[in-house]
């Protein structure tokens, strides 16, 4: 059994967990607000030299994330809108599998009005279906919702 190291002493909230290819870790996670994705690049992420980027500087709860076929990260989270001061449930496809060197794709999953939306980020989570697109399930409306995505950005929701 191994451990990372004291990285996680930091306050970090709402991780979720992934492997690559390699079977080293990725793990999505949400720190002074911001959304963050470390990718180890040992098993146990020893050594302090792991890619550790910032997603997305507005988040407001939990996270959830997958790895595609392609080796590209998908995160779910609850960010912020700019145009609302409300949680807005939200897709990054990472370009790459460290999510840096050039520009993610990122989409509001807006179908729900966010005054529906009931605080997804007491309950979410992402798994990918066979042909790799995101299917997402939260709480929200006072009961369990389902969005499941055309393709693998969530670019073209159903």
């Amino acid at each position: 059994i191994g451990s990372a190291d004291n990285w996680w002493t930091k306050e970090v909230f709402f991780p979720s967990l992934a492997l690559d290819a390699d079977g080293y870790p990725l793990v999505s996670y949400v720190m002074n607000g911001s959304l963050h994705l470390l990718h180890c690049n040992d098993r146990f992420c020893h050594g302090g030299d792991e890619s550790n980027i910032v997603v997305d500087d507005a988040v407001l709860g939990r996270t959830a994330l997958a790895v595609g076929s392609d080796q590209h990260p998908i995160i779910v989270y609850n960010g912020k809108d700019d145009t609302i001061e409300e949680r807005n449930l939200k897709l990054v496809y990472c370009n790459n599998i460290s999510c840096s060197g050039g520009t993610n794709y990122s989409i509001s999953v807006n179908l729900l009005p966010a005054s529906n939306v009931t605080f997804p980020q007491d309950s979410l989570s992402l798994i990918l279906d066979r042909d790799g697109n995101p299917v997402i399930g939260y709480h929200g409306k006072g009961r369990f919702q389902l969005v499941r995505c055309n393709d693998r950005q969530c670019a073209d929701p159903p």
